[in-house]
């Protein structure tokens, strides 16, 4: 059975470097990327089942992302801490959005569940 693969997208690597070792952990590929131009090349050479993809960021952010992948089969999952900004990515096409700072296991239940 081929492993489920996640892209972190965060430009705070101690972000990043969590999710990484937790969905590691969990038995997921997981693959980072500190912005959107560098996501959208780990999507184009390897496509990701789910992207944790954080609304703010240096040069293209999860905004802009999330529009460029309207038709993806990827399920994107919205990172930030402020709701307004997750209500948006929510109404953009984001299948589940959450609010930082998250609980890593209510995370995981919720990839599971999509």
């Amino acid at each position: 059975m081929k492993k489920k693969s996640i892209l972190v997208v965060d430009d705070d690597e101690a972000i990043r470097l969590c999710l990484k070792d937790f969905f590691e952990y969990e038995g997921f590929l997981v693959t980072e990327a500190v912005d959107g131009y560098e996501a959208e090349r780990c999507i184009a050479q390897q496509q990701p089942d789910y992207l944790l993809l954080d609304i703010f960021m240096p040069k293209k952010d999860g905004i802009e992302m999330m529009l460029s992948l309207k038709k993806s089969e990827i399920y994107i999952v919205a990172m930030s801490g402020s709701p307004d900004y997750l209500d948006a990515a929510k109404k953009l096409g984001a299948d589940a959005t959450v609010q930082k700072p998250f609980d890593l296991l209510s995370l995981k239940k919720l990839i599971s569940d999509l």
